[in-house]
């Protein structure tokens, strides 16, 4: 930390839990952060941050998450007029171009001339909490799913999350923390790429003392510790290897000192208390896992996370949330027409939400250029329209090695049959002719749902032309 700014001792820091981003002329945003990303800050196009500021450079500095210390650090890019960290009763310090500052709760970025700011909060407001908790689902599978993420919350014992890659475990798991009202750490731990090495596992788990191995240059907090009072969660636990299991174990049941590598036992920390929350996308018996250790995670609740099949009703409220996200975290407002809407809510996602949300922030920032052409000021609004998701749908299918198709539709929808492979080239729906719509509309059989798949349009799409066309 800079000369004239005192926080204590790095041990008691705690981690920022959201920031508030002030920025001159427009309302204020308050956005969750989240441990597992970074956010480039800045006034080019391709930032996180986003700030409309003469002042600000186009990469003026980026936020990440600083696992060894367990907080929010933030470093300068070599902006032209700097970064200054502001707290009440100490004097301003400025943030040295390429150096690491911590950003605890209560400090304030000031960026460039200081009318662009980011402030550190401890908590996420409650008002936030509101909006993301209750986005008004339409499935009874969300909703019962919201019921038993605030029953979770109330109680402490161990939590087990089972669910497809990508069906929003992560998610879960965050919101019974923030729920839970617990002052500590939401700690992440992604079981596919903790060390096999016992050596460098312990240094991960419960970390390690100056000078303790080759390489240990200084002190690192572990994992365990840095989760006390919070939450420890346990992501794909079902990759655990052998090794890392057993240690686990004798962790988790007390039968080992908790003692960082290096430090005599006479010198171990108090145990850490913690929830703990683990995620599989296997049933426990059916997963690589020791049955003690299985045991031992499930001796709590549970929570079954629905597929996107299970919830379709609710794809265009994520989506519409989604496109939220975008002009909350990168300031680009975001309209999406109801035809890509109906497009997307049609889709089958074998990625499930998470592979929605990549759909969603990919497409409108491909829109962005096409915007943003000139040497006037980037316009920060896209509307994404049906073709602009359907063209990023079949790059996507045909990148992962797939054929892309037309629309499918959901499961046990009225209209189940395969669609009629399509006899004329891709059009816009304003050069689709007469001739287009009749042969489709024939070899569906009258079907204007198959008819419009065909076409690669959107039903509604398919009936205004056909009004236009006097069919």
């Amino acid at each position: 930390m800079p000369q004239g700014v005192r926080v204590g001792d790095p041990s008691t820091w705690k981690a920022a839990r959201a920031i508030r981003i002030l920025r001159p002329g427009q309302r204020e945003f308050v956005i969750p952060l989240r441990s597992g990303r970074e956010y480039q800050v800045g006034r080019a196009e391709a930032v996180d941050l986003y700030f409309e500021d003469e002042s600000v450079s186009r990469f003026h500095g980026f936020l990440y998450f600083h696992g060894d210390r367990g907080v929010w650090a933030y470093r300068d890019g070599g902006s032209t007029f700097g970064s200054t960290l502001v707290r009440e009763g100490t004097a301003d310090a400025s943030v040295p171009p390429g150096r690491s500052m911590a950003m605890l709760p209560g400090f304030v970025l000031a960026l460039g001339n200081r009318g662009s700011r980011l402030e550190f909060l401890e908590n996420i407001p409650a008002e936030v909490l509101e909006t993301a908790g209750r986005p008004g689902w339409k499935s009874e599978a969300a909703r019962g799913l919201e019921s038993r993420i605030q029953q979770a919350s109330e109680h402490a014992l161990p939590l087990v999350l089972l669910g497809a890659s990508g069906s929003g475990k992560t998610y879960v798991a965050e919101r019974v923390h923030q729920l839970s009202g617990r002052r500590g750490r939401f700690v992440n731990i992604n079981c596919t790429h903790l060390p096999a090495d016992p050596t460098a596992l312990r240094s991960e788990l419960l970390g390690h003392v100056k000078g303790a191995f080759t390489g240990a240059v200084e002190a690192k907090t572990g994992q365990l510790f840095l989760a006390d009072g919070g939450t420890l969660f346990l992501d794909e636990v079902e990759s655990l290897g052998r090794d890392a299991q057993a240690f686990l174990l004798t962790l988790l049941e007390g039968t080992d000192d908790l003692v960082p590598l290096g430090a005599p036992a006479s010198k171990g920390r108090p145990r850490p208390s913690f929830r703990l929350i683990s995620a599989t996308k296997q049933r426990l018996n059916e997963s690589p896992l020791r049955h003690d250790l299985a045991q031992r995670l499930g001796g709590g609740d549970f929570i079954h996370i629905p597929s996107l099949e299970e919830r379709r009703e609710d794809i265009s409220t994520l989506a519409l949330r989604f496109a939220e996200e975008l002009a909350a975290e990168q300031q680009v407002e975001c309209d999406l027409t109801p035809d890509a809407l109906e497009f997307l809510a049609a889709q089958r996602w074998p990625g499930q939400i998470r592979e929605l949300r990549a759909t969603v922030l990919a497409t409108a920032v491909r829109c962005l250029p096409r915007l943003n052409g000139g040497d006037g000021p980037p316009r920060r609004r896209v509307v994404v329209g049906m073709h602009d998701v359907q063209r990023y749908l079949s790059e996507r299918l045909a990148a992962f090695g797939k054929v892309p198709d037309t629309v499918s539709v959901p499961p046990g929808g009225p209209d189940t049959k395969p669609p009629p492979a399509a006899s004329t080239a891709r059009k816009r729906p304003a050069d689709l002719t007469r001739q287009d719509l009749e042969l489709a509309l024939q070899q569906a059989d009258g079907n204007r749902t198959h008819a419009a798949r065909a076409l690669g349009i959107s039903p509604t799409t398919l009936r205004k032309r056909m009004d236009e066309l006097g069919l």
